[in-house]
């Protein structure tokens, strides 16, 4: 998206067709914050990447989670899990 503003147009219709198959449509490799708002705003419900967390062991993703809330997801309603 970063590269060509067409991929934007398309990625804009995949989560809209995902979400109307109420889908949740999650970002993947999302690395900084400037990608993180911009993957929010276009609609998706969460993200995963090292702006995130560092890939963790096991033992460690039930700290992580229980201490950062879930910082991976936009607040919605518009896309119950299927």
């Amino acid at each position: 998206m970063a590269v060509d503003a067409r991929n934007r147009v398309i990625v804009t219709y995949l989560i809209k067709m995902l979400h109307d198959l109420h889908y949740q449509v999650i970002a993947e490799g999302v690395e900084d914050q400037a990608t993180f708002d911009e993957v929010a705003a276009l609609g998706f419900d969460g993200a995963q990447g090292f702006y995130i967390s560092r890939p963790l062991p096991l033992a460690a993703l039930g700290q992580f989670m229980a201490a950062a809330g879930q910082p991976w997801r936009r607040e919605t309603d518009a896309a119950a899990p299927h």
